[in-house]
């Protein structure tokens, strides 16, 4: 076959194969130079710090941003939560619902386990270690669980500004626990205030400075606005006359960010930490939009529900991404020591397989003895 050329008339095109043995035989050549010229340019020097780069792939990075650990809190194992989610095996203390697990991993976070149970000294050690901590939704908690609550908030308090911040997020009973600290009121500030499955809408204020809003961006915060993503299940909550009561105490810490309303009933959504502490608040719950699965109870799993509550989990983790990568960042003292407390040492059971439960709202939930 032949083709007219402008320039040179009438040529032959090259055989198919011949060229392309051409261009692999060119290839090969530069390769094979670059090769040559690279070890040829080479020191003993640059060996050396080759092993030594090599050799550090297998070594425990600390201190940097592409590792934030996170600690959740367990939660106390009551009768009634036993049964209802047919946990019966023997010596077990606690749990943790795995959505609150799999939102924070689902945000490029490690989980380790913190179990409310322990020595408050084991506690207060394994959380300097931290840059994260979460407290979990769920039915009620004992006296240790609310020692530990106190002692961890009193403690991200404490790290605030010293260059070693504890970012802390909390979620329902956890959101409503904090405040009880903050007010120094286990019984005022936390009044009857009951949304019992069902999503709602969230009225963000206007906060300039929040960090939270500011990442979160006018797209996703109209989202929550204008659709029902915000799933509620409690029977108590903090409204605006309950926190006013204590307000002298709550405003010294935390500037309302979100506000939510169901027929005659308002109640605040949401708190941020002032003044940079790094505490954040949910009455809601978005880890259950992604992981919760009952078909009895009335999760929002719309694509406009998954994006903007996995949102908020991307919010967190970054949080604690900027206090890992700190110089004043304690961390852990190397992977083993890590892996003592991560969460994949301990099982978990499915405990949402009775379709007929209304109560069992945790599809999955960890063990903890």
């Amino acid at each position: 076959m032949s083709i007219e050329s402008p320039i040179y008339g009438q040529r032959e095109l090259p055989d198919p194969h011949k060229r392309a043995w051409i261009y692999r035989s060119i290839i090969g050549i530069f390769g094979v130079c670059a090769i040559v010229g690279f070890f040829m340019s080479m020191n003993q020097g640059d060996v050396v710090q080759l092993d030594s780069v090599a050799s550090s792939f297998g070594e425990t990075v600390q201190g940097t941003p592409d590792r934030p650990i996170v600690g959740i809190l367990s939660l106390p194992l009551t009768d009634s939560f036993r049964e209802i989610h047919h946990i019966h095996q023997e010596g077990v203390k606690a749990v943790i619902p795995s959505s609150y697990v799999r939102w924070l991993q689902s945000a490029g976070a490690q989980v380790v386990v913190i179990p409310h149970f322990w020595p408050q000294e084991e506690v207060r050690e394994l959380v300097a270690k931290l840059s994260g901590v979460l407290f979990t939704g769920g039915d009620y908690g004992d006296d240790s669980w609310n020692a530990t609550t106190a002692m961890i908030f009193n403690e991200a308090v404490r790290r605030n500004g010293t260059g070693d911040p504890l970012a802390l997020w909390a979620t329902c009973l956890g959101y409503e626990r904090i405040l009880q600290v903050a007010s120094d009121d286990n019984h005022n500030t936390v009044v009857e205030a009951t949304v019992m499955d069902e999503s709602l809408t969230v009225s963000w204020m206007k906060e300039p400075k929040s960090e939270f809003l500011s990442f979160m961006g006018r797209e996703a915060l109209s989202k929550f606005e204008t659709h029902n993503i915000a799933y509620n299940f409690h029977h108590w909550g903090v409204t605006p006359q309950s926190w006013n009561q204590h307000a002298h105490l709550l405003d010294q810490y935390f500037n309302i960010l979100g506000m939510h309303k169901k027929d005659s009933l308002e109640f605040i959504a949401m708190v941020e930490g002032k003044d940079g502490l790094p505490i954040w608040a949910v009455q809601f719950h978005p880890e259950k939009a992604l992981f919760e699965w009952s078909p009895k109870l009335h999760y929002p799993h719309s694509e406009v529900a998954v994006l903007n509550n996995r949102k908020i989990a991307d919010f967190f983790v970054s949080q604690v991404r900027r206090f890992a990568k700190l110089q004043s960042s304690r961390g852990f003292d190397d992977f083993e020591d890590e892996s003592k407390y991560a969460v994949y040492n301990y099982p978990t059971v499915f405990t949402g397989s009775d379709v007929n439960a209304t109560h069992s709202v945790f599809t999955e939930t960890y063990i903890i003895n």
